[in-house]
């Protein structure tokens, strides 16, 4: 009947509309999930170089270790620089894609149920009778 019709049209709809607003957040995701291990692999690569400058000065000073130990912490902290918003705004929009679904949804049952009330009454007139209010 009408009322299933509409209700699969408002349905493509919504889905439709939420496909449409979850592309792109796959990059957000993968930033948030990636870019801490990409900082970490900084991290590791700065005390390797840090090990590697002990090893050539032959002393352990302060000169020999500051170059690899700060790209290291230059390296974590851009990690999580690019990882901590990208994870938020993940969370946010996610968070407004549900909302809008929710809103979807109402939206669809308050339109079904006007469907259904205005239903009877066009039987009615079609039949002939006149609907009184």
């Amino acid at each position: 009947g009408v009322k299933e019709r509409i209700a699969s049209r408002l349905e493509r709809l919504e889905a439709a509309a939420g496909r449409a607003m979850i592309r792109g957040t796959g990059i957000l995701a993968s930033i948030g999930a990636t870019a801490p291990f990409v900082g970490l692999f900084g991290t590791v690569w700065g005390i390797i170089d840090a090990f590697h400058g002990l090893g050539t000065a032959g002393a352990a000073t302060l000169r020999a270790v500051a170059p690899g130990i700060s790209e290291a912490l230059i390296t974590t902290a851009a990690g999580l620089a690019a990882a901590i918003p990208a994870v938020i705004a993940y969370n946010l929009i996610g968070g407004s894609i549900r909302d809008f679904a929710a809103r979807g949804d109402d939206f669809t049952l308050e339109m079904l149920n006007a469907v259904e009330r205005q239903q009877p009454q066009a039987a009615y007139r079609a039949e002939g009778t006149e609907v009184r209010r």
